[in-house]
């Protein structure tokens, strides 16, 4: 919960800096939103390469998998970020303001190559070298 705060807000603090204040409540969300699908997509690539017996299970459903949580996500951040204004006790928060940016860009970072590995892994995969 502290690590999603802490996310949540170096997102904002990041929308604030490029000028983008009207929006940086919503953005923010959306954006960790966005990364959390993301790493969900990239364990499903990985999954079916490493396990894909359960991955031919599941494939059918994968689809309404993620519609669901999806719908999950936003509804649960859209309670813990912004119902009733709590987003400014999180801005108001002196521990978030003193730390790093370092895990926030390797987290970052790492949504999108997790997905782009599990894709290499599924093309090496189809050529039969893994």
């Amino acid at each position: 919960m502290k690590f999603l705060k802490y996310l949540y807000f170096k997102y904002y603090t990041f929308q604030i800096r490029v000028g983008n204040p009207d929006i940086a409540i919503f953005s923010a969300m959306l954006l960790l939103i966005f990364l959390l699908m993301l790493y969900l997509f990239g364990v499903f690539f990985i999954t079916s390469v490493l396990l894909p017996y359960l991955s031919a299970k599941f494939e059918n459903y994968v689809l309404y998998i993620s519609l669901g949580i999806l719908i999950l996500l936003v509804i649960s951040f859209y309670f813990l970020f912004i119902f009733k204004n709590r987003y400014k006790e999180i801005i108001k928060d002196r521990f978030l303001k003193e730390s790093n940016n370092l895990i926030v860009i390797l987290f970052t970072l790492m949504a999108f190559v997790l997905p782009i590995l599990g894709l290499y892994m599924k093309m090496l995969q189809n050529q039969g070298i893994l």
